[in-house]
């Protein structure tokens, strides 16, 4: 199987998660523990999100390079960032190693289920500038946004709790509200397009229809992975 590299830390939170998605993958359609060879760089969140709010994406995205060159110098065959938000500078011109793209696993996965309408949640910068949605767009799906005053609630709420591993019962009935009102609109799902959004949820008795970006692009990088070499 093909070597996966994961740019993680961003927040440690998904890295984890995307780490057990894959093994939890592999298990269910392979059924063996000849696992995949992982390679996992994990960053400081702290640098990369003062870039974020610095706008300096210049810095972000040579940060990603440098990343993916010690992926590939440690084996890696292709790579995934574990965040939505570094998407913004994706993909890189000249990069060390291809990159399996969140954006494009979602909107086959979005294919995949007959889901032609979506609502995007994420960070304000995922929310509000049109890298995201437009990429969607371009691969024939309708995209709806929370208002901006729910934008600011959500990223708040990732930023101050979830990042941290933590989130409280206001925060879930708050992201339940909005997510409820944008499925009212007209979204046959809700795209929790952060990484850590998923801890808002409960997959045992959902409130509303989601799809999780993490496991998503989790199981896009197993299938391309156990794509014979």
């Amino acid at each position: 199987m093909r070597c996966i590299g994961i740019v993680g830390g961003l927040s440690p939170e998904s890295t984890t998660h995307y780490y057990r998605h894959i093994i939890a993958c592999h298990r269910r359609l392979r059924g063996d523990q000849d696992f995949p060879r992982i390679v996992v760089a994990s960053v400081s969140f702290g640098q990369y999100l003062s870039w974020q709010q610095a706008n300096r994406w210049d810095l972000l995205a040579e940060g990603l390079r440098t990343e993916f060159a010690a992926l590939k110098a440690a084996g890696a065959a292709f790579a995934v960032v574990a965040s939505n938000t570094p998407h913004k500078v994706l993909p890189l011109e000249n990069s060390p190693l291809p990159l399996l793209d969140i954006r494009d696993a979602v909107a086959a996965e979005c294919k995949r289920r007959g889901i032609t309408r979506i609502a995007l949640t994420g960070t304000a910068y995922t929310m509000a500038d049109d890298f995201y949605a437009s990429r969607l767009r371009a691969q024939g799906l309708e995209v709806s946004l929370p208002s901006l005053r729910e934008q600011s609630a959500i990223h708040r709420i990732i930023f101050g709790e979830l990042v941290h591993g933590t989130a409280s019962p206001e925060s879930r009935r708050i992201f339940a509200e909005i997510a409820q009102r944008l499925q009212a609109e007209g979204a046959e799902a809700i795209l929790l397009a952060c990484t850590e959004l998923a801890q808002l949820t409960d997959p045992e008795k959902p409130e509303f229809p989601s799809l999780d970006s993490t496991e998503i692009h989790a199981e896009a990088a197993w299938n391309y992975s156990s794509v014979s070499v």
